[in-house]
Protein backbone atom coordinates (compact mmCIF):
# COMPACT_ATOMS: atom_id res chain seq x y z
CA UNK A 1 0.00 0.00 0.00
CA UNK A 2 3.49 2.25 0.53
CA UNK A 3 2.86 2.36 -3.39
CA UNK A 4 -0.25 3.95 -3.28
CA UNK A 5 0.05 6.49 -0.99
CA UNK A 6 3.68 7.17 -2.36
CA UNK A 7 2.17 7.91 -5.67
CA UNK A 8 -0.52 9.60 -5.08
CA UNK A 9 1.22 11.86 -2.28
CA UNK A 10 3.22 12.69 -4.94
CA UNK A 11 0.56 13.59 -7.35
CA UNK A 12 -1.34 15.82 -4.92
CA UNK A 13 2.32 17.68 -3.73
CA UNK A 14 2.91 18.76 -7.10
CA UNK A 15 -0.58 20.11 -7.86
CA UNK A 16 -0.60 21.86 -4.48
CA UNK A 17 3.03 23.16 -5.37
CA UNK A 18 1.73 24.31 -8.63
CA UNK A 19 -1.29 25.87 -7.35
CA UNK A 20 0.70 28.23 -4.55
CA UNK A 21 2.70 29.51 -7.64
CA UNK A 22 -0.46 30.26 -9.03
CA UNK A 23 -2.12 32.08 -5.73
CA UNK A 24 -1.70 35.70 -6.95
CA UNK A 25 -2.89 35.08 -10.36
CA UNK A 26 -5.97 33.98 -8.84
CA UNK A 27 -6.21 36.53 -6.10
CA UNK A 28 -6.34 39.29 -9.17
CA UNK A 29 -8.72 36.86 -11.62
CA UNK A 30 -12.21 38.02 -11.53
CA UNK A 31 -15.12 36.35 -10.17
CA UNK A 32 -16.06 34.11 -13.02
CA UNK A 33 -12.88 33.32 -13.90
CA UNK A 34 -11.68 32.22 -10.07
CA UNK A 35 -15.20 30.06 -9.77
CA UNK A 36 -13.84 28.13 -12.69
CA UNK A 37 -10.26 28.03 -11.23
CA UNK A 38 -12.10 26.65 -8.14
CA UNK A 39 -14.18 23.89 -10.26
CA UNK A 40 -10.32 22.55 -10.74
CA UNK A 41 -10.28 21.41 -7.49
CA UNK A 42 -12.98 19.08 -6.51
CA UNK A 43 -12.18 17.34 -9.62
CA UNK A 44 -8.82 16.80 -8.91
CA UNK A 45 -10.18 15.38 -5.60
CA UNK A 46 -12.51 13.13 -7.36
CA UNK A 47 -9.75 11.28 -8.90
CA UNK A 48 -7.59 10.91 -5.73
CA UNK A 49 -10.48 8.98 -4.52
CA UNK A 50 -10.56 7.14 -7.64
CA UNK A 51 -6.95 6.19 -7.58
CA UNK A 52 -7.34 5.22 -3.89
CA UNK A 53 -10.17 3.27 -4.67
CA UNK A 54 -9.12 1.05 -7.32
CA UNK A 55 -5.19 0.91 -7.24
CA UNK A 56 -4.62 -2.79 -5.73
CA UNK A 57 -1.13 -3.13 -5.62
CA UNK A 58 0.11 -6.34 -7.69
CA UNK A 59 3.32 -8.32 -8.04
CA UNK A 60 4.36 -9.56 -11.67
CA UNK A 61 4.99 -10.85 -13.50
CA UNK A 62 2.52 -8.52 -15.42
CA UNK A 63 0.36 -9.42 -18.89
CA UNK A 64 -0.51 -5.97 -20.86
CA UNK A 65 -4.54 -5.73 -21.11
CA UNK A 66 -4.77 -8.38 -18.14
CA UNK A 67 -2.66 -7.68 -14.83
CA UNK A 68 -0.58 -4.18 -14.24
CA UNK A 69 1.04 -2.84 -10.86
CA UNK A 70 -3.02 -1.21 -10.46
CA UNK A 71 -4.55 -4.56 -10.41
CA UNK A 72 -6.52 -5.75 -13.32
CA UNK A 73 -6.59 -3.83 -16.80
CA UNK A 74 -9.71 -2.39 -14.85
CA UNK A 75 -8.20 -1.32 -12.15
CA UNK A 76 -5.23 0.07 -14.67
CA UNK A 77 -8.22 2.01 -15.96
CA UNK A 78 -9.39 3.59 -13.03
CA UNK A 79 -6.32 4.45 -11.77
CA UNK A 80 -4.86 6.20 -14.35
CA UNK A 81 -8.34 7.94 -15.17
CA UNK A 82 -8.26 9.12 -11.37
CA UNK A 83 -4.62 10.48 -12.49
CA UNK A 84 -5.78 12.13 -15.66
CA UNK A 85 -8.58 13.86 -13.09
CA UNK A 86 -6.23 15.44 -10.78
CA UNK A 87 -3.93 16.96 -14.37
CA UNK A 88 -6.89 18.09 -15.64
CA UNK A 89 -8.28 19.75 -12.64
CA UNK A 90 -5.02 21.55 -12.25
CA UNK A 91 -4.80 22.15 -16.17
CA UNK A 92 -8.13 23.65 -15.52
CA UNK A 93 -7.44 25.77 -12.84
CA UNK A 94 -4.05 27.43 -13.90
CA UNK A 95 -5.83 28.43 -17.53
CA UNK A 96 -8.66 29.99 -15.78
CA UNK A 97 -6.45 32.26 -13.89
CA UNK A 98 -4.26 33.08 -16.57
CA UNK A 99 -6.16 33.04 -19.51
CA UNK A 100 -8.76 35.20 -19.23
CA UNK A 101 -6.01 37.87 -19.83
CA UNK A 102 -5.66 37.08 -23.86
CA UNK A 103 -7.86 39.00 -26.00
CA UNK A 104 -10.91 39.81 -23.19
CA UNK A 105 -9.94 36.35 -22.11
CA UNK A 106 -12.41 34.49 -25.43
CA UNK A 107 -9.84 32.32 -26.47
CA UNK A 108 -9.29 30.67 -22.67
CA UNK A 109 -13.30 30.55 -22.21
CA UNK A 110 -13.54 28.83 -25.31
CA UNK A 111 -10.75 25.78 -24.63
CA UNK A 112 -12.43 25.78 -20.87
CA UNK A 113 -15.62 24.76 -22.15
CA UNK A 114 -14.06 22.75 -24.91
CA UNK A 115 -12.36 20.77 -22.30
CA UNK A 116 -14.70 20.63 -19.97
CA UNK A 117 -17.53 19.16 -22.70
CA UNK A 118 -15.00 16.78 -24.17
CA UNK A 119 -14.01 15.24 -20.79
CA UNK A 120 -17.66 15.10 -19.58
CA UNK A 121 -19.04 12.84 -23.24
CA UNK A 122 -17.97 9.63 -21.94
CA UNK A 123 -20.34 10.22 -18.98
CA UNK A 124 -23.21 11.98 -20.91
CA UNK A 125 -23.24 9.30 -23.61
CA UNK A 126 -23.33 6.71 -20.32
CA UNK A 127 -26.32 8.41 -18.98
CA UNK A 128 -28.06 8.86 -22.13
CA UNK A 129 -27.22 5.24 -22.52
CA UNK A 130 -28.42 3.96 -19.00
CA UNK A 131 -31.87 6.17 -20.01
CA UNK A 132 -32.64 4.84 -22.92
CA UNK A 133 -30.90 0.78 -22.49
CA UNK A 134 -32.03 0.43 -18.82
CA UNK A 135 -29.79 -0.54 -15.80
CA UNK A 136 -28.34 -3.81 -15.20
CA UNK A 137 -30.24 -5.20 -12.28
CA UNK A 138 -27.02 -6.23 -10.65
CA UNK A 139 -25.34 -2.71 -10.74
CA UNK A 140 -27.98 -1.09 -8.85
CA UNK A 141 -27.82 -4.69 -6.06
CA UNK A 142 -24.09 -3.74 -6.24
CA UNK A 143 -24.71 -0.15 -5.66
CA UNK A 144 -26.99 -0.95 -3.15
CA UNK A 145 -24.82 -3.26 -1.42
CA UNK A 146 -21.92 -0.75 -1.33
CA UNK A 147 -24.23 2.08 0.17
CA UNK A 148 -25.35 0.15 2.67
CA UNK A 149 -21.81 -0.14 4.50
CA UNK A 150 -21.35 2.79 6.15
CA UNK A 151 -17.64 3.23 4.29
CA UNK A 152 -18.87 2.56 1.08
CA UNK A 153 -21.34 5.14 1.94
CA UNK A 154 -19.18 8.13 2.68
CA UNK A 155 -17.42 7.19 -0.71
CA UNK A 156 -20.03 7.60 -2.77
CA UNK A 157 -21.60 10.63 -0.60
CA UNK A 158 -18.18 12.36 -1.00
CA UNK A 159 -17.85 11.99 -4.69
CA UNK A 160 -21.36 12.67 -5.23
CA UNK A 161 -20.48 16.30 -3.49
CA UNK A 162 -17.38 16.65 -4.98
CA UNK A 163 -18.75 15.98 -8.40
CA UNK A 164 -21.51 18.24 -7.64
CA UNK A 165 -19.70 21.30 -6.67
CA UNK A 166 -17.38 21.32 -9.77
CA UNK A 167 -20.24 21.08 -11.82
CA UNK A 168 -22.03 24.20 -10.28
CA UNK A 169 -18.52 25.97 -9.96
CA UNK A 170 -18.32 25.36 -13.48
CA UNK A 171 -21.57 26.34 -14.97
CA UNK A 172 -21.58 29.11 -12.47
CA UNK A 173 -17.90 30.27 -13.90
CA UNK A 174 -18.77 29.68 -17.90
CA UNK A 175 -21.43 31.69 -17.33
CA UNK A 176 -20.48 35.05 -15.49
CA UNK A 177 -16.85 35.03 -16.96
CA UNK A 178 -18.79 34.29 -20.46
CA UNK A 179 -20.58 37.51 -20.10
CA UNK A 180 -17.33 39.33 -18.98
CA UNK A 181 -15.28 37.91 -22.25
CA UNK A 182 -17.91 38.26 -25.08
CA UNK A 183 -19.15 41.92 -24.12
CA UNK A 184 -16.46 43.42 -26.00
CA UNK A 185 -16.62 46.42 -24.80
CA UNK A 186 -13.14 48.44 -24.34
CA UNK A 187 -13.60 49.30 -20.67
CA UNK A 188 -13.88 45.60 -19.98
CA UNK A 189 -11.10 44.61 -22.12
CA UNK A 190 -9.44 47.32 -19.74
CA UNK A 191 -10.20 45.89 -16.44
CA UNK A 192 -9.17 42.17 -17.42
CA UNK A 193 -5.82 43.95 -18.47
CA UNK A 194 -5.58 45.53 -15.19
CA UNK A 195 -2.19 44.27 -13.03
CA UNK A 196 -3.09 42.14 -10.20
CA UNK A 197 -3.11 44.08 -6.52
Amino acid sequence: MWSVATALAGALGLSAGAALILRKEFRGAPLGWRLLAQAGWPLSLAGAIFVLRFWIPTRGPFRANVRYPFGTHLNAWAVSFGFTWIAFGLLFTALAVVGYRVSSGRPAWCVLLAAWMVCWLPHAVIAVAFAVGGTDPRSVTDYRAWGANPAGALVLGIDAALLLLHIGLSVAGFVIAGRTAWRGDSSSRAGLHAPAP
